[in-house]
């Protein structure tokens, strides 16, 4: 492996933290029910997010940093 032997310097990416839930969505202008049929999870969720009971983890927040970077992808869903 070259990055091993040192002659190659790997890169580090550090993500940002997407928006709240709540403002991915409005700027999507997407209702609480089809953000959530588009993100995979339950409307119950959705909510459950929007009113800081729960906070997205593992794949939704790389969907949330997805829909906040490049909404003409969840667009293209619809």
């Amino acid at each position: 492996m070259v990055h091993k032997t040192g002659k190659k310097t790997l890169r580090i990416h550090t993500l940002k933290t997407p928006a709240p839930p709540w403002v991915v969505r409005a700027n999507l202008k997407l209702s609480q029910s089809v953000f959530a049929s588009l993100m995979g999870v339950s409307l119950r969720t959705v909510q459950d997010w929007e009113q800081g009971r729960r906070k997205p983890s593992g794949p939704a927040v790389a969907l949330l940093r997805i829909a906040e970077q490049k909404p003409e992808v969840f667009t293209q869903l619809l």
